[in-house]
């Protein structure tokens, strides 16, 4: 297993609905990557405590504008990585 793949798991083997076909290859690349064990680490520890954490207020907009901004990334001419590497330059 990749670390890719190990990253595209980890949510289902927090809620222990990891396929018990990719499980040992899974366990066996958390046990022998450090930064992917590293990573596991953090992302549970950040949602036994996300409960707990203070929701915030956003605008009444907020949804709406944010869909109008994906929409507008999404259909333009330019793919979103032109415009980050011309922003680069």
């Amino acid at each position: 297993m990749e670390c890719y793949d190990f990253e595209l798991n980890i949510s289902a083997y927090i809620d222990g609905e990891i396929k018990q076909a990719i499980y040992n290859d899974f366990i066996k690349h958390k046990d022998n990557c450090y930064n992917c064990s590293k990573k596991l680490v953090d992302i549970s520890s950040l949602m036994k405590i996300m409960p707990q954490m203070s929701t915030i207020s956003t605008s009444k907009d907020f949804i709406s504008n944010l869909n109008n901004k994906v929409y507008e990334i999404n259909n333009k001419q330019r793919r979103i990585y032109t415009k980050i590497f011309k922003a680069w330059k």
